[in-house]
C-alpha cells in the first residue's frame, strides 16, 4: 500500500519550507482539524481557508476529515491523496494528521482555552 515513514529530503520539503516555518498545507490541515476536533486553543489560532485553489492542500485537507471523522471512503481519499502525493509524502501526512489530531482533542477534552488565568 504504503512505503514506510519517510524522512526524505523531497517528503520533508512539502511539509516544511526552507525558511523552518510551518507550510501552509500543514496550517490548513492544522486549522481544519481544529474545528472538527472541538479544541477552543486550537481555534482561537484561526479558521480554516474557505477556498482553497492548492491541489495538494484541498486533498490534504480532504483526507484530515476522513481520518478524523470518517466522512470520506478511504479509497476515494488515498485516490485523490496519491494524484497529488509521492507514498512518502502520504506516510508523513498521516502522521501528522494522526498527532495533531491526538492533540486536539487532548486539548478539547481539558477545555484549553487560547489565554491562561495564571499570568
Amino acid at each position: 500500500m504504503l512505503s514506510s515513514v519517510s524522512t526524505s529530503e523531497k517528503a520533508i520539503k512539502v511539509f516544511v519550507p526552507a525558511n523552518g516555518k510551518i507550510s501552509l498545507i500543514k496550517e490548513e490541515v492544522r486549522r481544519a482539524l481544529a474545528f472538527l476536533n472541538n479544541c477552543p486553543y486550537c481555534m482561537a489560532k484561526g479558521k480554516p481557508s474557505e477556498n482553497l485553489t492548492d491541489k495538494k492542500s484541498r486533498c490534504a485537507v480532504k483526507a484530515a476529515h476522513a481520518l478524523s471523522q470518517g466522512e470520506v471512503s478511504v479509497d476515494e481519499v488515498f485516490e485523490d491523496l496519491k494524484s497529488a502525493f509521492t507514498d512518502k509524502e502520504i506516510s508523513e501526512l498521516a502522521a501528522y494528521i494522526c498527532f495533531i489530531s491526538a492533540c486536539q482533542k487532548s486539548g478539547a477534552f481539558l477545555d484549553l482555552q487560547p489565554f491562561c488565568s495564571i499570568l
